[in-house]
This record gives C-alpha cells, sequence and structure tokens, in this order.
C-alpha cells in the first residue's frame, strides 16, 4: 500500500487535520519568504537592482512533506530625500507541492534613525507583501488547501554594522499575516471549510554583506516560528 493511502487511513482512523490546524502550521513557514527585502545600504537619491533567492522550507500537512524549492526576487530600490527609501519586489514561487507556480509582489518603505555610511546604519522598514490563489494539492487529491490569499505586514527594526570591510545586519521584527483560504478532505466527506483568520509572529534575521563601488552580495538567516529561511541576494547600485 502507498504512503498517500496508509496516510488516509490513520487519518479517518486517528482523527482529521483541521483547515485551522494546515493554514496554521504551513503559514508562518511559506510566509517566510517575504521577510528578507533588501537590507543593502542606500544612499541619498541612490537606485539599487538586486537578484535573490530565498529559501523558507515548511511542512505540508497533513502528509509532512517538507517544500524546499527557492522562491526567486528581483527588487528595485531607489533614495529619497535623506532619510527615506522606497523598495519595491517582485518574484516567483516555484510549483512545489503546489498546483502551479506563484506570483509574489512586495513592497517597503524605509526610514533611517542613524546613518553613517562609514560605520553604522539603524532603520526602521515597514514592508507589505502578497500572493494568491495558492493551491495545494500533495500526494492525495482527498486532501486540499487553496489560500486566496496571504499577505502580511512586516515591520522590523535593522542595524547595519561595519567590521573589517564587511557589513554585518541584525534585524528583529513582527510579521501579521493576513489569510483567506479553503480547505477540504474528500476522503472523509468534508464539505469546503472557509478559513479567514490572523496570524503574527516575531521574526529575527542576521546578514553578511559586502559592498563595492558599484555592485554587492550578502547572505543571510531569518529565524521565523516554525523554521529557518535562507537568502543569497547580488545587488547593483548607481
Amino acid at each position: 500500500m502507498n504512503p498517500a493511502a496508509l496516510a488516509v487511513i490513520a487519518i479517518l482512523l486517528f482523527g482529521q487535520t483541521s483547515g485551522e490546524q494546515f493554514f496554521e502550521g504551513v503559514t508562518p513557514g511559506l510566509s517566510g519568504i517575504f521577510a528578507p527585502l533588501s537590507s543593502s545600504y542606500l544612499r541619498h537619491k541612490e537606485f539599487s537592482i538586486s537578484v535573490s533567492s530565498v529559501l523558507s522550507p515548511y511542512e505540508v500537512f497533513p502528509y509532512n512533506n517538507r517544500a524546499v524549492s527557492p522562491a526567486l526576487f528581483g527588487e528595485f530600490g531607489v533614495g529619497f530625500f535623506e532619510r527615506f527609501n522606497v523598495l519595491l519586489k517582485v518574484g516567483t514561487y516555484p510549483k512545489n507541492e503546489t498546483e502551479k507556480r506563484v506570483t509574489l509582489l512586495g513592497a517597503g518603505l524605509r526610514l533611517s534613525i542613524l546613518k553613517n555610511e562609514k560605520r553604522e546604519h539603524l532603520s526602521v522598514l515597514l514592508s507589505y507583501n502578497q500572493l494568491r490563489d495558492l493551491k495545494f494539492h500533495p500526494q492525495d487529491p482527498n486532501f486540499t488547501a487553496q489560500y486566496s490569499r496571504l499577505s502580511n505586514i512586516n515591520g522590523r527594526v535593522e542595524l547595519n554594522k561595519k567590521f573589517l570591510w564587511i557589513f554585518f545586519g541584525l534585524g528583529l521584527g513582527y510579521q501579521y499575516n493576513f489569510i483567506d483560504g479553503r480547505y477540504w478532505q474528500e476522503a472523509a466527506g468534508d464539505d469546503v471549510t472557509d478559513f479567514d483568520e490572523n496570524l503574527g509572529y516575531f521574526l529575527g534575521n542576521v546578514n553578511v554583506e559586502k559592498r563595492f563601488s558599484w555592485f554587492g552580495f550578502g547572505l543571510g538567516i531569518s529565524v521565523s516560528k516554525n523554521f529557518p529561511v535562507f537568502n543569497a541576494r547580488l545587488s547593483f547600485y548607481r
């Protein structure tokens, strides 16, 4: 008997996985791909274009499969005035325990509180991110969940300090997700269950960046409610 059939029988005998369990279990890891909105230094009236890859693994219930394919992003940043920056992001999340690829959009505003370009940079970042129509259809069609909307607001305080020609960044924030979804289990005879909830959690991150005259690169790791999130970025400045 294949694993999918065994999972169906086990859940029918020992209890069902509810929509609440699914969305509250999957959402923190899935929304982790939004967290590393560009942390590059942006100077007054400076433009930057970044290409980044973000890996945010999470488990897909009820089979506990781990989704591990990276999301790919393009980011655009521009500095306005002396301490104010605008950041835009667009990306794609691959078909990974899901029915199709999904487009991800993000936008952010950064206010620099302390901005000594040669030594340190303290700022506050507020960003909004969204994806739509993400349908999970793992090993068995009897267990299906669909995000008609998964969006979040991410508020963060970032500190970047320069040590030995390397930019070392720390961040601490709070991420609040807005979820609209549906969940159904045909094998159990359940009708479609609508899910409309909000879910928040703290998020910390560490970044190491190196910047040259017109380009830079960085590596980072974030820790969310469930799983670590890894990111790599290459940026160009003008």
